[in-house]
């Protein structure tokens, strides 16, 4: 099977394509050593300020000249909705269609559909409040919680942006499959946000495969991620972020493709996850089961200055999303990732922090 992927990062799902034995051929905004080594081709683009330019993107693709082939995009192209349905008129779609991502992806309609479902989140307006104390502002299409930022002054709503009430508590994500009417949980996972950036506090770190949840609390989660399926009609895989806040499971938003988390799990499964989301795309979902694999923890290293990739740079076995020999990092973008598994949580929180600063270190 041949499978056309577009994301900001196309690596993750290029590895599990290579898993299941696809073809794969990818878009993305890095063409990182190890995506190339598990693509059949990859094309890096150019972000944008709001992501993928258009014109650039229908053009790769079409370069590609793999017409009616599969579809699988991931982050930086759900929020666009009508860029999605472009290229799904050209190719067979395998994720959600645009219809699904609107009502998923534009605030109002979002919010909306979980006062309709009686589904709990923090207390959101789109209009500025009396007080910023205590509220953010939110991007309408935000990404990994980039431009996510306290309301610390009063400053005009703009792009579709919202303001919600900080909930202080952990905030967790659950990684599920869907078919437009039922959903099948992978796992829990405790998200991480980075602190190398004052200017971004909610910028997404990684996660780990644990979450510190009670059991009326996993199965509230593991029902609104049926609700939202059975109401928008979700296929394939997906993530439901939510934060505990006073033992309440408040949704934040619904991720409606595969997400980094995919990564916590992929090895589980003997054809990969990206079998699993196609699988679920056509209706066919896997028996329940409940997670008990390793710990497993993802984390996305920023560089913390301009660095240019050395030549024989070494890096250690637990990186993926690998630069490129002599590729220029600007600073508080992403250097690499680190994937480990250990024998208890404690221990890989503190491993993959040790690794992350020798990386820094060396680099």
């Amino acid at each position: 099977m041949d499978l056309l992927l577009v994301a900001q990062s196309a690596r993750m799902l290029a590895q599990s394509a290579a898993r299941a034995g696809y073809r794969s051929h990818a878009v993305d905004f890095y063409a990182d050593s190890d995506t190339r080594r598990y693509a059949e081709q990859c094309i890096a683009l150019t972000p944008c300020t709001d992501g993928f330019d258009e014109a650039a993107l229908l053009a790769a693709v079409e370069g590609f000249a793999l017409p009616q082939t599969n579809l699988v995009y991931g982050s930086g192209i759900d929020s666009c909705p009508l860029l999605v349905e472009k290229l799904a008129r050209e190719h067979k779609l395998r994720g959600n269609t645009s219809t699904t991502l609107t009502q998923i992806n534009r605030p109002q309609a979002f919010f909306g559909l979980l006062d309709k479902l009686g589904i709990p989140y923090p207390e959101t307006r789109y209009t500025l409040p009396d007080s910023g104390e205590s509220w953010l502002i939110k991007p309408g299409c935000s990404e990994g919680g980039k431009g996510v930022v306290f309301c610390t002054e009063k400053r005009p709503t703009a792009n579709g942006a919202y303001y919600q009430r900080w909930a202080q508590g952990d905030a967790y994500s659950l990684l599920f499959l869907a078919n437009g009417k039922e959903s099948r949980l992978l796992g829990f996972n405790t998200l991480w946000t980075s602190q190398h950036d004052p200017a971004q506090p909610f910028l997404f770190a990684g996660a780990i495969n644990r979450a510190d949840l009670s059991a009326a609390q996993r199965w509230s989660a593991e029902g609104y991620a049926t609700q939202l399926t059975e109401a928008s009609g979700l296929v394939g895989l997906n993530s439901l972020d939510f934060v505990l806040d006073n033992g309440v499971c408040r949704v934040l938003e619904v991720n409606p493709r595969p997400s980094a988390s995919m990564a916590l799990y992929d090895e589980d499964f003997t054809e990969g996850l990206l079998a699993l989301h196609i699988a679920a795309c056509y209706g066919r979902l896997p028996p329940p089961a409940r997670h008990t694999g390793p710990v497993r923890a993802l984390r996305i290293v920023y560089s913390q200055g301009t660095t240019q990739i050395p030549e024989n740079f070494h890096w250690p076995k637990e990186c993926a999303d690998i630069p490129y020999p002599g590729a220029i990092i600007a600073s508080g973008q992403p250097l690499c990732s680190l994937l480990m598994q250990g024998d208890s949580r404690q221990e890989l929180e503190t491993l993959i922090k040790l690794l992350e600063n020798e990386i820094l270190q060396r680099i």
